[in-house]
Parts: C-alpha cells; sequence; structure tokens
C-alpha cells in the first residue's frame, strides 16, 4: 500500500512535507529480509523513490523517518516505513528539454500544479560581449522575471515553493553569482502552468543570436 499525507512544516521555508507510508510483506526468511530492508531503506539518507502507473512515471526524494515490524515468526511478517519527502511534489521521471528564441514559445505542460524550470546558457570567454546579456527578461502567464547587466549569462533556476531552490548559479553551481546584483528589482520567479504555457523572451540585440542558439530551457511536469 502507499499513502500519502501533508505534514508538518519545514522551519522557516513555508513548504509542507509529504509523508508516505509503505506496508511492506518480505518474503522469505524473516531475519535475512530485514536485514535486507536496513541496508535498502537506511535511516537519514536522502532515497529517490519511483511510481509508475498506466499513465505516468514519476518520482520524489525522501529520507527514512521510520521502519518498523513485527518480531519474524517464521517466514511471515510485515513491515512499515514511513517516508519523509521535504520538496513534496511528485516530478516526471523525464524532463522536457527545449529551445526557446527570442519572442514567444508555447510549451506542452501535463502536470497537476505550477513547475520550476531551470534555463541554461553557456557563456563563453570570448570575445566578452558574446555569451553576455545586456536584458534578459523570462515572462510565463505575466510574471516576469529579469536582470540587466554585461555579465556571463548563469543558470537561471525557478522552482515552486522552495525557496533554497530558487535563484541564479553559476556554471560551478556558485550562487554567489555577480548577476544577483543585476536583478531587476521587484521582478518574480514565473513558473509553468500557473497562468499558461507561454514563455515570453526578450534579450538585447547583440546577443539575441548566441541566446537562441545556446539556451536549454528544462522543465518536469510536476
Amino acid at each position: 500500500a502507499l499513502a500519502g499525507a501533508n505534514a508538518s512544516r519545514i522551519s522557516g521555508a513555508q513548504i509542507t512535507e509529504r509523508n508516505i507510508v509503505m506496508d511492506i510483506v518480505p518474503q522469505g526468511d524473516g531475519e535475512e529480509m530485514r536485514q535486507a530492508l536496513y541496508d535498502i531503506l537506511p535511516f537519514d539518507t536522502m532515497l529517490r523513490f519511483y511510481v509508475e502507473t498506466k499513465q505516468r512515471c514519476v518520482y520524489i526524494d525522501g529520507y527514512v523517518e521510520e521502519l518498523e515490524g513485527d518480531e519474524p515468526n517464521g517466514d511471515e511478517f510485515s513491515v512499515q516505513v514511513s517516508i519523509i519527502c521535504p520538496f513534496p511534489w511528485f516530478q516526471s521521471v523525464r524532463p522536457h528539454s527545449v529551445n526557446l528564441v527570442v519572442g514567444d514559445n508555447t510549451v506542452r505542460y501535463d502536470g497537476d500544479i505550477p513547475a520550476g524550470f531551470t534555463l541554461d546558457v553557456p557563456a563563453q570567454e570570448s570575445p566578452p560581449l558574446v555569451g553576455s546579456v545586456g536584458d534578459l527578461a523570462i515572462t510565463i502567464g505575466g510574471e516576469t522575471f529579469a536582470y540587466n547587466g554585461n555579465i556571463s549569462v548563469p543558470t537561471i533556476c525557478a522552482i515552486p515553493g522552495r525557496k533554497s531552490f530558487t535563484g541564479i548559479r553559476s556554471a560551478t553551481g556558485d550562487t554567489r553569482h555577480p548577476a544577483f546584483d543585476a536583478m531587476i528589482a521587484g521582478c518574480q520567479w514565473p513558473m509553468i502552468g500557473r497562468n499558461g504555457n507561454n514563455v515570453s523572451v526578450s534579450c538585447s540585440d547583440a546577443t539575441r543570436e548566441f541566446f537562441e542558439k545556446q539556451n536549454v530551457f528544462t522543465y518536469r511536469d510536476t
């Protein structure tokens, strides 16, 4: 059996955890199966769980909170596993990756709740202007993220509800990227599916060709 429910809140993140409870009936020697479960489901370790139905194949990350069961009596016993998922949404195993053009783009989204995205544009070292953006803006459903300044294009990442996943980072994963100094005040983190699936892009003429050739816009059904 697989059950999911909202539980407590992560302090400071204002996001609801998901608690998944699994009832497992091992087959075989009771004590050997118990030890095998401890190996497969270690405590305090982030694990990835996959669920496949006729329509979808999704995953969710979580850690084992409890693993309790009957004392093995012969070959039959049951175990109940409680899993806490800090990011409480199931996401499609296969991401969508598209190349955006400057102007309007319509992307397919089959998820149930608004989803975030990553936008990767690799910067080039030379010539200096290539790989830089003077004014990049991403608008989805009337919500716009924008930054201004001649800086190497970083990765722009927006994930719903989890502030620690929202931001700008360089290719090395550095979140203290100088792009933060160039973010336009009041800009938002747009999400697909909240107000539609149209993604509008604008940028400076000097980098339009580079942007259209190099960018990768990635998202998952959520």
